[in-house]
């Protein structure tokens, strides 16, 4: 099951359900369901309908442009940790985005450092960046790296060489994103 039919989903059961409070909030203490006010259930099952379909939709466009995906293992104890993907360009010309992301199943507390190249078939360096990524909390308990994302255009067609170097010990699995503005057939890996 696709992460877009999961998010609709949730949407969708998350509708049910406050509308299903709002029933038995109107029919407890001896109230009848013929007495209730059914504008306001209805109501709410639309919005998680609504709320559902648009997540849908986003997400979709998401994975409807992505051009190269996976995720590998980062870098162990060994540093540096060289990893390199050759990518077929669709659309010379287009827009198209990458994204870089370490990921750890455990709270991190420094930054890490990776090394982003990427190369056309001529030879042409379209980027070469070395970032350090700060970790980002979002609670108390689960903290993780920020990402390194940039845009590009390939000027032709042919292949990339993506280099990503990772030069922080301890970073248990790399995420890799490549979009293109105008794919629509693409496919996300199973767990995105």
């Amino acid at each position: 099951m696709s992460t877009s039919t999961i998010l609709f989903l949730t949407g969708a059961a998350c509708g049910v359900f406050f509308a299903a409070l709002a029933v038995y909030g109107q029919a407890r203490g001896g109230g009848s369901l013929r007495e209730v006010r059914w504008g306001v259930p209805i109501g709410i099952v639309v919005f998680g309908l609504l709320f559902g379909g648009m997540a849908f939709l986003l997400d979709s466009g998401v994975a409807g442009k992505t051009l190269f995906e996976a995720e590998v293992a980062g870098s162990g104890a060994a540093v540096p940790s060289v990893l390199e993907w050759e990518i077929p360009v669709e659309h010379p010309g287009a827009g198209h985005s990458l994204g870089v992301y370490p990921n750890s199943d455990r709270n991190v507390d420094r930054p890490a450092d990776v090394r982003v190249q990427l190369v056309d078939e001529l030879g042409r360096v379209l980027v070469d960046d070395e970032r350090t990524l700060e970790p980002r909390c979002e609670d108390d308990w689960n903290c993780n790296w920020d990402g390194y994302s940039r845009d590009f255009t390939p000027p032709t067609g042919g292949e990339l060489r993506l280099t990503v170097t990772v030069l922080t010990p301890d970073v248990p699995t790399v995420h890799v994103w490549l979009g293109d503005d105008e794919k629509t057939d693409g496919q996300r890996i199973p767990g995105y």
